[in-house]
């Protein structure tokens, strides 16, 4: 523990070294307090459930352009990194730097960046199962953290088609993402507050909006990715979009949430209420111009329904 405006200094982190250091906790707390690391920092090496938290006003700063990992080696598991509390920082300095979370195969690797806390890092890659998490539901405020805005978040799929997570968990009224994400990402979002994304997006996996808001805002984009799920309640917001809102060729939006703003379905997109799983009713509350497939589960208990009657909404 580093604490009440401690300063400490080393060579490199090591947070649970060999395979069965397990457990382990670096806590850097309070105003004043800082950690300052002149080397790589691992956090669990090849151990699993080790943390490292950056909390209330603390700082880390990692120099050099060397890198911060969370779970390092090859079967390392549920390790974590927080960095909570306005004031509180991870800065990188130097050139190269990266947050990395699950270098390997780790499951349940995670970085939380939460309450006005924030990572200034360059670059963030995220292995099989790595998650990076804005804000933190189970806390009692759940604000958004801030990751540098010039930070490209990279899916690494290692030996796994699965390259990692963000997840969004906050409940303020709006916030910008304008970092890009790109490679094969899951993007969720599951906080009651509304996130813009405006960031030039290439990633590939799917985008879940289980609850809040998600938006598209100025250029930002997500025509990568595979799917756009929504589930009930919530809501994909496109009119803040610079041009009119396309669903792809070969995306699938689906679900039974509401998108607000004029869209299009290029030839080869499909809208498709509800889910393999089961029937609901999907809400498109302006304009759809539909160029490609409209996919309506029908079966002897019900069927799905896509809701166009909100304000001036049309099938074109």
């Amino acid at each position: 523990t580093i604490p009440d405006g401690a300063k400490f200094t080393s060579a490199r982190g090591r947070i649970g070294v060999a395979a069965g250091a397990e457990g382990n906790t670096a806590l850097v707390t309070g105003a004043g307090s800082s950690w300052t690391v002149n080397g790589t920092v691992r956090v669990g090496d090849q151990g699993d459930a080790n943390q490292l938290a950056i909390v209330d006003g603390a700082t880390m700063t990692v120099t050099g352009g060397n890198n911060v990992w969370v779970g390092y080696g090859d079967g390392a598991d549920s390790n974590f990194l927080s960095v909570t509390g306005s004031g509180s920082k991870l800065e990188f300095t130097g050139i190269g730097g990266e947050l990395v979370v699950s270098a390997t195969n780790g499951l349940g690797n995670r970085v939380v960046i939460a309450e006005s806390g924030s990572v200034a890092v360059n670059s963030v890659q995220l292995g099989p199962a790595g998650v990076l998490q804005i804000g933190d539901s189970s806390h009692g405020n759940p604000a958004a953290g801030f990751l540098r805005a010039t930070a490209t978040i990279t899916g690494n799929s290692g030996t796994s088609a699965y390259g990692g997570l963000v997840a969004f968990q906050h409940a303020d009224p709006s916030i910008t993402f304008a970092n890009r994400m790109t490679g094969p990402l899951d993007v969720l979002h599951e906080g009651t507050g509304r996130t813009a994304l405006t960031g030039s997006n290439s990633y590939t996996g799917k985008t879940s909006v289980v609850s809040g808001t998600l938006a598209g805002a100025g250029a930002g984009s997500i025509a990568s990715s595979g799917t756009i799920a929504l589930s009930s309640g919530a809501t994909f917001d496109v009119t803040g979009l610079a041009g009119p809102y396309l669903l792809a060729g070969g995306q699938l939006l689906e679900g039974a949430g509401t998108v607000l703003g004029n869209t299009t379905v290029a030839v080869g997109g499909t809208i498709s209420p509800g889910t393999a799983a089961g029937m609901a009713t999907l809400f498109l509350d302006n304009d759809v111009n539909l160029l490609g497939t409209l996919s309506i589960g029908v079966s002897n208990t019900g069927n799905d329904v896509f809701d166009v009657s909100g304000g001036t909404g049309s099938l074109l």
